[in-house]
């Protein structure tokens, strides 16, 4: 029963979230405006009250952005993953890339002290 669960849980974060108002809602051609009859697409973070105090002209509300538009392109070759590390004979990798090295500088005494 418990690993029916977790197994769903695991398939619930492998996919691909819905895209929600990311066409628009007035039948418009404008794809980067959802709306020209609603100031405010659903979930904004503006105030509603703010916007009806300071109208600043037409800004009709956009569009949101679709997930593939969002979600990072990373690469799952072993030469990217490891890019600036260097395997070691007995095993374990060594940063050998300078300018993480530089970044990475008074670290480890920050967090000893």
């Amino acid at each position: 029963m418990r690993d029916e669960s977790l197994k769903r849980k695991i398939d619930s974060l492998l996919e691909e979230p819905i895209d929600l108002f990311v066409k628009p809602e007035d039948s418009g051609t404008d794809f980067d405006i959802w709306s020209k009859s609603k100031q405010l697409a659903p979930y904004s973070f503006l105030n509603p009250k703010v916007l009806e105090q300071n109208l600043a002209g037409q800004a009709p509300a956009p569009t949101y952005l679709t997930y593939c538009q969002i979600k990072p392109s990373l690469s799952c070759k072993k030469e990217d993953m490891l890019d600036g590390l260097l395997i070691q004979e007995k095993g374990g990798l060594k940063c050998i890339n300078e300018r993480i090295l530089e970044k990475q500088k008074g670290i480890v005494k920050s967090v000893i002290s």
